[in-house]
């Protein structure tokens, strides 16, 4: 009997002997082998789009701290930037125009993770570049407040919507941080006259509620000297409003900004023909071969003809434009050509 207890309690200890070792086993940590891991920096949470819902951004009840909602009469912009240089759509990360003897090259920055941040596009990019060029020249300064999202997008005469404000939030990051190079060729060989950032700095303030988990509000916004000086201040070109707000798609805009310069009396004399092959080069997409680029082109020319009242004739090859009375006499405001 007791022989009989004592086995029994051999094999009891054995058991929890054996149990014990299990349990240990299942909480010891295994070393992990040495692996060479890049660990990138985190992003800015206000970068992820996936945070920011499409349609929760109350519009209704923002205070301006500027005076962004003066909209003048007039809008500035610079020669070299009214040749389509901006892509039609998405956020590519380069994107190239050449027409006559300058060529415009813009590419993505990156955000801290090396995720490219692409370039501003549409409507929308090209009418918050309008505005804060308008009012760098009216205040004769780079720095440029920017009082919120909603006043810009008020200033642009852009619908008030979660959707296009979360895309004029990231147009004007990516207008802030692309880089872009300006080539000029008179004599065949190259020169640069511009090379770097449109801005220098994007001054915000990062905003958390509970409608937008991440968000941000701009504060200013500061052109580069070399910017300013050799594109901005140098000599703006002026537009009514009115006109170029009329514009509803891309290529409409780019083309009235092209034809109130081409047209004017102070640029031609006479009836000025230019061809297709030209004109795809300015204003053609990447996707389209000459004949799409035609049948694209001519619809929108049809529009802008019809919507401005443009004296221009199309014909088979290419397009005849008329001389027409400028919408702001360039010489009368001590602008020079």
């Amino acid at each position: 009997m007791t022989k009989s207890k004592s086995l029994e309690n051999i094999i009891r200890d054995l058991k929890e002997l054996s149990e014990e070792k299990e349990l240990e086993s299942k909480l010891t940590v295994k070393p992990v082998k040495k692996m060479d891991i890049e660990v990138q920096p985190p992003d800015p949470p206000w970068l992820n789009e996936e945070l920011v819902p499409n349609n929760i951004v109350d519009l209704t009840h923002h205070t301006s701290r500027d005076v962004m909602t003066r909209r003048p009469e007039l809008v500035y912009l610079p020669m070299l930037l009214q040749s389509a240089w901006l892509p039609p759509q998405g956020s590519p990360e380069k994107y190239i125009r050449s027409f006559r003897n300058i060529s415009l090259v813009s590419h993505t920055s990156f955000t801290p993770s090396g995720i490219p941040i692409g370039l501003p596009s549409g409507l929308s990019a090209r009418r918050i570049l309008l505005a804060l060029v308008t009012k760098a020249v009216y205040e004769k300064r780079q720095e440029i407040a920017v009082p919120s999202i909603v006043e810009l997008m008020r200033w642009c005469d852009l619908t008030l919507t979660g959707r296009s404000h979360k895309a004029t939030q990231r147009n004007l990051l990516q207008l802030a941080t692309m880089n872009m190079d300006i080539w000029f060729s008179p004599t065949g060989k190259k020169a640069s006259i511009f090379k770097g950032q449109i801005f220098e700095e994007l001054s915000v303030d990062i905003e958390a509620s509970n409608q937008q988990k991440f968000s941000f509000i701009p504060d200013r916004v500061v052109f580069t000297e070399k910017f300013f000086n050799s594109v901005i201040n140098d000599r703006p070109m002026p537009f009514t409003r009115e006109m170029i707000l009329k514009a509803s798609s891309p290529i409409e805009h780019d083309l009235i900004l092209w034809l109130c310069h081409r047209q004017s009396y102070e640029t031609i004399s006479k009836p000025y023909y230019l061809d297709y092959i030209l004109l795809y080069y300015q204003f053609g997409r990447k996707s389209q071969d000459m004949r799409k680029f035609k049948a694209w082109f001519n619809k929108a020319l049809r529009s802008v003809i019809k919507k401005f009242d443009r004296k221009i004739d199309i014909k088979k090859k290419g397009i005849v434009l008329h001389p027409m009375k400028p919408p702001v006499k360039l010489k009368s405001i001590g602008w020079k050509l």
